[in-house]
């Protein structure tokens, strides 16, 4: 299963445009990871980089713990 995060409104860092920035993409992949895949989706929606040039997919292998049922 893969999953896609919505992206929240970013702020350029200082110095730079919205458009200087590169679409990023981060992959993670998971499995059982329900206890903490939600703290760590946030800790990368917190960063500075713009989130509407960010991509987050969620790579899960099968988890058995409700991993998915967050996502």
């Amino acid at each position: 299963m893969v999953g896609h995060v919505s992206h929240r409104e970013g702020m350029p860092l200082p110095g730079l445009s919205l458009h200087s920035y590169p679409i990023v993409s981060i992959l993670v992949p998971c499995r059982n990871e329900a206890q903490f895949i939600g703290q760590c989706l946030d800790s990368i929606l917190a960063n500075d980089f713009p989130n509407d040039q960010l991509e987050i997919m969620v790579l899960d292998g099968m988890s058995e713990d409700g991993t998915r049922q967050i996502l």
